[in-house]
């Protein structure tokens, strides 16, 4: 999907898509320093980005006990 093709609601949600459209996965820490806003507002932002089928959540277990690594990513389309 091009970037230029979607419609957001917001533009916060246009620039958290971008950021990571140029950076690749990113967790949820990583966008709050990058977009310097609460994590509440970084995650209520992902969730409709995702429920618009833009970005998915992925996790990762780094091998140790707890909980695994969680991150976001733009979802790959079939034709990417």
């Amino acid at each position: 999907m091009l970037m230029h093709e979607i419609e957001f609601e917001s533009e916060f949600r246009e620039k958290l898509y971008n950021l990571l459209a140029l950076n690749g996965k990113l967790n949820r820490k990583e966008l709050c320093i990058l977009l310097d806003k609460p994590r509440t507002t970084i995650y209520d932002n992902l969730e409709r980005l995702m429920k618009a089928d833009l970005v998915e959540r992925k996790s990762k277990n780094n091998g140790k006990r707890g909980r695994p690594i969680v991150f976001w990513e733009i979802k790959k389309g079939e034709d990417t």
